[in-house]
């Protein structure tokens, strides 16, 4: 089984996410995708978020085995859930569209939602993320959402039932799991491909479970190390710091444009600068700007 990187014409709105998350890849992701080998076994990304990249991937014709996975519980659940009952997913994420206002936002937000069906959790998720400030999907280390009510226009939140459909089958034929990224060691085969969005180095890591320190970026060090040695292909965003640079000196980098800021007062913040690190010759495409997925 062979991937494509080219994208799936007409097709390709509905290959979008359905929500934004904080530290995810709409932005980036055709530029990313434009620079992964022309073929490989099976993909696999065990740091996933919104999905942004594995779907770009989809929508290039890629129908191979995949391995996903996320440290956020809540967030595998979405996945999980639409993957399992589009139908369910659309029917519950339209009540909350139907109940939608500022007062509801926060009155959904800070209800305890722990025992509800897991469809119900996986709507009232995106729900708040597409209602949220700037329409991104901020959490904490424990899983509460934390984002502030962004928007009162229902043109924004509002999720066509094809889109829907679209990123379900993308999803169906993935394996989706939840837990920490040590489990890419005992999946990945020669051929396969690695995708690593960690939380980057120096940044904000409050939103994962007991953080995501130097410890663990020394962790996914040797994983890489051992995916290379493997003959495992693999691409690595990051942090374009000098510790990251130090880290990874035995692999191809190449710094990417920062995407701009997110959040109040982004304009006047100076960006982040990124890395793309990876165990093969790559190159992106230079005319790609950057793009939204609503």
């Amino acid at each position: 089984m062979t991937a494509s990187a080219k994208t799936c014409g007409k097709a390709a709105e509905a290959c979008r996410a359905l929500f934004r998350y904080q530290g995810g890849k709409s932005r980036l992701r055709k530029r990313l995708v434009s620079a992964f080998p022309a073929a490989f076994n099976r993909y696999i990304e065990p740091f996933m978020g919104a999905g942004s990249i594995y779907l770009e991937v989809w929508a290039g014709k890629f129908r191979g085995p995949a391995y996903l996975g996320d440290y956020n519980a809540a967030i595998v659940n979405v996945h999980q859930v639409v993957a399992a009952d589009p139908d369910g997913f659309e029917q519950a994420y339209a009540v909350h569209i139907g109940r939608h206002s500022r007062e509801y936002f926060y009155y959904l937000r800070d209800l305890d939602a722990s025992d509800w069906p897991p469809v119900e959790k996986a709507a009232r998720t995106v729900y708040l993320g597409k209602a949220a400030f700037h329409g991104l999907l901020r959490v904490n280390a424990k899983g509460k959402v934390v984002s502030t009510y962004g928007t009162g226009e229902l043109s924004r939140m509002t999720l066509d039932g094809n889109r829907i459909r679209t990123v379900s089958s993308a999803l169906q034929g993935a394996h989706i799991r939840h837990g920490d990224f040590g489990w890419v060691e005992e999946v990945a085969q020669p051929g396969d491909l690695v995708f690593l969005d960690p939380p980057y180095y120096g940044g904000n890591c409050a939103y994962v479970a007991e953080g995501f320190g130097v410890e663990d970026h020394l962790r996914l060090r040797r994983l890489c190390s051992v995916l290379d040695t493997r003959g495992v292909l693999f691409v690595q965003t990051n942090a374009d710091r000098l510790f990251v640079r130090n880290l990874y000196r035995d692999f191809r980098l190449a710094a990417i444009l920062p995407a701009p800021a997110i959040g109040r007062g982004g304009a006047g913040k100076q960006p982040v600068g990124e890395i793309v690190i990876a165990n093969y010759d790559f190159q992106f495409k230079a005319s790609e700007k950057f793009e939204v997925a609503a």
